[in-house]
C-alpha cells in the first residue's frame, strides 16, 4: 500500500540524519470511503509517533464528524503534528501529503 511506503521511506530518511531532528509533521489523507477514516487515522498517528520515538502528550481532536476528521498532536518536548484526513466523495480517490520538518532539513511528499 502506498501509504506504507511513504512512511518507511520517510522514516528511512528521518533514522539516516537527513533532515536531523523532526519537529513538526503536517500529513494529510484523502481516502476514498468512511471505514478508511479511522484506518488511516491510526496508520498515521503511529507513524508521527515513530518519527518522534515517543508517544504524545496530548492528543487533541480538533474537528472529528463523519465526513472529516482532523487532529493534532503535541509532545512535551515540542514537538508536533496536525493530521487531516477527509474522504472524497467526488472522485473516490486517495491522496496522500506529508511534510517533515527536521532542524537540518525537510521532506515533502504527495500523491
Amino acid at each position: 500500500m502506498f501509504i506504507e511506503n511513504l512512511n518507511t521511506t520517510s522514516l528511512n530518511s528521518i533514522n539516516n540524519g537527513d533532515i536531523g531532528i523532526p519537529k513538526f509533521i503536517r500529513h494529510t489523507a484523502i481516502v476514498n470511503n468512511p471505514e478508511n477514516l479511522k484506518k488511516y487515522e491510526k496508520i498515521i498517528e503511529d507513524f508521527c509517533r515513530s518519527s518522534f520515538s515517543k508517544t504524545e502528550t496530548q492528543n487533541i481532536h480538533v474537528k472529528d464528524e463523519s465526513t472529516y476528521i482532523t487532529k493534532l498532536l503535541k509532545w512535551d518536548t515540542g514537538e508536533g503534528a496536525l493530521i487531516t484526513i477527509s474522504i472524497d466523495k467526488i472522485n473516490l480517490t486517495e491522496k496522500f501529503d506529508v511534510l517533515i520538518i527536521g532542524d537540518k532539513g525537510s521532506i515533502y511528499h504527495s500523491t
